[in-house]
Order: structure tokens, then sequence, then C-alpha cells
């Protein structure tokens, strides 16, 4: 989704945000001012007809799946990157205790 509004809301301009972020966004409300290019003048959302759907329950918008890591295509010179979200660290405290459990039950 592109990133093409922008918001004047608590008395600064912000953005671009794409719709999720407008979705998320903890400030925004109907009566927030929005503009993208094209637009003449700030509109409120609720007039915006593609930005009505900001405000309908999360179970009616279906949000693209966030990729845990991306790869680029990379040419015969260039190194491979990879760019990825670490584990939360629940995640590593629960891999932690299943090998304690595990080590505990190979000893006892």
């Amino acid at each position: 989704m592109p990133k093409e509004w922008y918001i004047y809301i608590l008395g600064n301009i912000e953005g671009p945000f794409d719709f999720l972020e407008l979705r998320r966004h903890p400030d925004v409300t109907p009566e927030t001012l929005v503009w993208k290019e094209g637009f003449e003048n700030w509109v409120p959302i609720r007039e915006v007809e593609e930005l009505k759907r900001v405000f309908e329950d999360a179970e009616d918008i279906h949000e693209e799946p966030v990729e845990p890591f991306s790869v680029k295509p990379v040419g015969e010179d260039e190194v491979l990157t990879l760019q990825y979200e670490p584990f939360h660290w629940f995640v590593w405290l629960f891999i932690i205790l299943m090998v304690i459990l595990y080590v505990l039950y190979k000893l006892g």
C-alpha cells in the first residue's frame, strides 16, 4: 500500500501514512484532517471515500501478512543481505525452557 496520506493532528502535520497505519494510529478520528497529492484542501477522514473503511471492524478488513524477512535480488558482484525481525523475548524464553526441560528429562 502506498504511503500517501498526511494528517493534521494535535497541531502538527504527520505522514505520509498508508491505510493500515492510519487504522492503527491512536489519535486518528473521523474528524482528523487528511491530505494527499491532488487534494486542494485538508478534509476530514469521514469525507474521503477511500478512507471510510479506516474505522470499520478489524474482521472486515484483511490486512496483508507481514513477512518475517525479505530478500532483495542481487547481482553477481553484490553481497546477499537479509532483513529479519528478531524473536520476541518470550520466544527465546520458551526455547530456553524447552532445552532445560529436555536436559532434565535426559538426566532423570
